[in-house]
C-alpha cells in the first residue's frame, strides 16, 4: 500500500514535470533531476504544455477555472525536490493555473482575476508521494488513468508501456532495460504491464513491438522523417498484417525486422533511397497505401509486386489492376469452380435414385460444353504458326 500525505502547497512551489509521460518518446529525451528546477527547464516545459500540438487544451481548462474556480476533480500527486515539489499527476491543471496567474500578474485587460478565484488557485491540495518507489508511483498512476492511453499520442503511449515492460522483464530475467537488444516478447511480463495500466494484453503486445521496431529503424537511418508520428503509426499497421510481416521479415519475438526487411521498410514506407522517394505513403488512405500493397502481396504476382517495389507505381493503381484481373473469368478459374461444385455431388445417392429429366438435360449440356472446349483446344494446336 502506497502511503501518501495530504498537503496544501503554494502554486509557486510546484514544478511542472519536464518528463511528463505524454512528452516522452525515448529515455535520452528525459531531463535529469538536477535540472528539473532550472528556470529554463520550467519555462520550456510550460511553453510545451501550452502548444496546441500537445493536445492538452490548456486554454479551455483555464477558461473553466477562470469562471468557476479550481475544482478538486481528481487528486494532484507530487514528490519533493529540494524545498519544492514536482507534479507527478496533474500537470495540465497546474499549467492552467500558472497560465492564469501569469496573465493576471501581467495586468492585461480582461486578465485580472477576482479575489474569489485567486483564493482557489493560490494554494492547492496535493498528495505527497515522496519516498514511494518508481514502481509504486507507476502502479498508482496506472490506476489513476485506468486505460486512458487511447487518449495519448501513439509514440508517448508506446514509450511508457515499453519502458515499464522492459523494467519488469529485466527485474525477472536480468539485463539492462535501456538496452534495446535485451527485448524479447514475454507473455507473463506483458500481463504484468496490462495489470499495471488496466489495458488489454493485445495493446501491450502491439505497443512494445512497435516501439522496439521503431528504435531499430532509428538506429539505421538518421533521416528525421523516421521519427514522425505518421511513420510510427505505419509500423503498427505493417506488423498487424501477416502478409506484410512476412514480406518485411518481422520477428514477433524480438520485435525487429531482419536487416534486409528493415532496409526495405525504410525504402518503401518511410524515406526512400538512391534518390527515390518512398512509394507507400499512408497506412490505409491515398493512392499508395499499405492496405493496397498488402492486397497486391496477397493476390498479385511477383511481377505485380515489382511494379511497386522497383518501378515505384502507386500501390493503389497496381491493386486496382490486380482486382480487375481477378474479377475477369478465365478458363482455369471457371473450371476450378465447376470441379469444386461437382465434388459436392453425392454419387451414391445418384446410383440409388438415378437422375430426373431436368438433371439429365443439365448433364448433357455440360458434356456438350466440355466437348466444345476440348475441340477448340485441339483446333488451336493444329493451326500453323502465323496462320
Amino acid at each position: 500500500m502506497i502511503q501518501t500525505t495530504t498537503k496544501k502547497i503554494k502554486i509557486e512551489d510546484l514544478f511542472l514535470d519536464p518528463n511528463n509521460p505524454r512528452f516522452s518518446t525515448h529515455h535520452r529525451d528525459e531531463i535529469i533531476e538536477a535540472d528539473i528546477a532550472r528556470d529554463e527547464t520550467q519555462e520550456r516545459t510550460f511553453r510545451r504544455m501550452l502548444e496546441s500540438s500537445s493536445n492538452f487544451a490548456i486554454d479551455e481548462l483555464a477558461d473553466s477555472i477562470r469562471n468557476k474556480g479550481f475544482k478538486p476533480v481528481g487528486r494532484l500527486f507530487v514528490r519533493k525536490i529540494g524545498n519544492k515539489y514536482l507534479v507527478i499527476e496533474g500537470n495540465r491543471r497546474i499549467t492552467a493555473v500558472k497560465y492564469l496567474l501569469k496573465k493576471h500578474n501581467e495586468g492585461g485587460r480582461g486578465d485580472k482575476l477576482p479575489k474569489e478565484i485567486l483564493d482557489t488557485i493560490s494554494t492547492v491540495e496535493c498528495e505527497d508521494l515522496t519516498g514511494a518507489t518508481v514502481h509504486d508511483i507507476r502502479l498508482l498512476l496506472g490506476l489513476v488513468h485506468l486505460g486512458s492511453f487511447k487518449e495519448w499520442k501513439p509514440m508517448p503511449a508506446a514509450y511508457n508501456i515499453y519502458r515499464t515492460y522492459m523494467e519488469e522483464y529485466c527485474a525477472v530475467h536480468g539485463g539492462n532495460p535501456l538496452e534495446p537488444n535485451t527485448f524479447v516478447y514475454d507473455a507473463p511480463t506483458a500481463k504484468k504491464v496490462k495489470d499495471i495500466y488496466s489495458i488489454k494484453l493485445s495493446e501491450v503486445r502491439d505497443y512494445v513491438r512497435i516501439y522496439r521496431a521503431h528504435q531499430q529503424l532509428l538506429s539505421i537511418s538518421r533521416d528525421s522523417r523516421v521519427g514522425s508520428e505518421d511513420n510510427f503509426s505505419m509500423i503498427g499497421d505493417t506488423i498487424s498484417k501477416p502478409v506484410l510481416r512476412d514480406f518485411f521479415q518481422f520477428d514477433e519475438s524480438r520485435g525487429m525486422f531482419s536487416d534486409e526487411g528493415a532496409e526495405q521498410f525504410l525504402d518503401l514506407c518511410m524515406v526512400g533511397k538512391d534518390g527515390r522517394d518512398r512509394v507507400i505513403t499512408a497506412p490505409a488512405s491515398g493512392e499508395s497505401s499499405l492496405r493496397d500493397f498488402a492486397a497486391v502481396l496477397s493476390d498479385g504476382t511477383p511481377e505485380d509486386r515489382q511494379r511497386i517495389v522497383e518501378d515505384r507505381e502507386p500501390a493503389g493503381q497496381v491493386a486496382a489492376y490486380v482486382k480487375s484481373r481477378l474479377g475477369k473469368p478465365n478458363l482455369i478459374n471457371v473450371l476450378d469452380q465447376v470441379l469444386a461444385l461437382l465434388g459436392k455431388i453425392e454419387i451414391d445417392q445418384i446410383q440409388d435414385e438415378g437422375l430426373n429429366d431436368g438433371e439429365k438435360k443439365c448433364v448433357k449440356q455440360i458434356y456438350t460444353k466440355l466437348e466444345k472446349i476440348e475441340g477448340a483446344a485441339s483446333a488451336t494446336k493444329k493451326k500453323a504458326p502465323g496462320k
